[in-house]
């Protein structure tokens, strides 16, 4: 038999919405993981909550103390919520102003104060070198 959030989280795939407040930030009740809680949004996130905390696709990344993540592409933050338990710092970049409302929302209510949120990333030519597998270095700055 499988882990009991692991059916939860197959029922919470096929259920019908019941009612949504604030458009998506407060769809159903809050899902958890040990310590963690997360709003979804919308039932196409539980597949990731899924992955992530019950098939344990993270299982080989290796997170240490004093990493520094970025997330690009956050969506509603399960990763960076998750990262962010394990390591000193989280920078969550998610475009999506929806996205981004939702990801507010899990890092206020994990009390998650070393992630940072940001909107967009631009990457600009400067002196910053980064190694590349040609013989020219690629030189880019990240601009918030």
């Amino acid at each position: 038999m499988g882990r009991p959030g692991s059916e939860i989280a197959k029922r919470l795939l096929h259920a019908k919405p019941t009612k949504r407040i604030n458009m998506t930030l407060e769809y159903g009740p809050p899902l958890r993981f040990g310590r963690l809680r997360f709003y979804l949004g919308s039932p196409g996130n539980v597949p990731a909550y899924h992955e992530i905390f019950f098939q344990g696709d993270y299982r080989s990344l290796t997170l240490r103390p004093n990493d520094n993540v970025l997330d690009a592409g956050a969506n509603a933050g399960l990763f960076s919520i998750w990262a962010a338990s394990r390591c000193r710092s989280v920078i969550s970049v998610e475009p999506s102003p929806e996205n981004f409302s939702l990801l507010k929302l899990n890092k206020r209510i994990n009390k998650a104060t070393n992630v940072q949120l940001k909107e967009r990333v631009c990457l600009v030519p400067t002196w910053t070198t980064l190694e590349r597998s040609s013989s020219k270095p690629i030189r880019l700055k990240t601009v918030w």
